[in-house]
């Protein structure tokens, strides 16, 4: 699917619709045609709570130094800047992409932050950090049809449109507008200091306490959780710590 003119995202629009936040700064969001990454423009000096908007990302970052797909037209790619302690914000942004997105298609928070429909990644987030800034990454897959991902994508990513089925795909400055108003309101809480909470209802979330999983030739059962979202797992030569990578929940 190729953008075309009647594409072109409307941030005044999206800006309306989103009423007015508190942590996110409306007057601080840009929107460019074209960036490396949404994430060093956040990383550079500027206001907190700004945030950068591309159409295009031709190097965008996804975890463990991989690639994220980001094709004109079709998703949402931006960045929020920060600064403060960065614990537990992403739970605080989990939260806020599972409820917005949730508002359009049925979907579910993936451990440890990835936004799906049913078995396909339509969102995935990024925290990188310097100099005391934060950049809070975050990418989601609107418009996409299976054809718009590369040929190793196309088994395991989605989007808000193949989600929809028949029904009208819903607009990007909908889905954009509903993103920072989530987003603000779990923000909000984790600059209030209420971690704990918001790591709670992350847990919660994820659904996966109790389940049995398998990464990279380990296999148990996930026990605990601890508070900086790291699975404490059951395995029969004992409790071992797994704090990132993707796992295959087997129950």
């Amino acid at each position: 699917m190729c953008p075309s003119e009647q594409d072109a995202f409307d941030l005044i629009e999206a800006l309306a619709l989103c009423g007015p936040l508190r942590i996110i700064r409306s007057d601080a969001v840009c929107l460019v045609e074209e960036t490396d990454s949404t994430n060093s423009l956040a990383l550079e000096p500027g206001p907190d709570g700004a945030v950068y908007l591309a159409e295009r990302q031709r190097t965008g970052r996804g975890r463990f130094g991989r690639s994220w797909h980001s094709a004109p037209g079709l998703g949402l790619w931006f960045s929020v800047r920060l600064t403060g302690n960065p614990d537990g914000l992403l739970f605080a942004a989990g939260l806020a992409m599972r409820d917005a997105l949730g508002a359009f298609v049925p979907v579910s928070l993936k451990w440890p932050n990835d936004i799906m429909s049913g078995c396909r990644k339509i969102c995935g987030m990024l925290l990188e950090r310097r100099d005391g800034r934060i950049a809070l990454g975050i990418g989601v897959n609107v418009l996409h049809r299976p054809e718009d991902f590369p040929p190793d994508l196309r088994d395991t990513a989605g989007s808000l449109a193949m989600a929809a089925g028949g029904a009208a795909p819903p607009r990007r400055e909908a889905v954009f507008a509903t993103v920072l108003a989530c987003l603000d309101r779990e923000l909000n809480l984790w600059r209030a200091g209420a971690v704990e909470p918001l790591w709670r209802r992350w847990i919660e979330g994820c659904g996966i306490l109790g389940r049995q999983i398998h990464r990279n030739g380990l296999s148990g059962r996930v026990v605990r959780i601890d508070p900086d979202g790291a699975l404490i797992v059951q395995t029969k030569a004992g409790a071992v710590k797994v704090r990132d990578g993707d796992i295959v929940e087997l129950e």
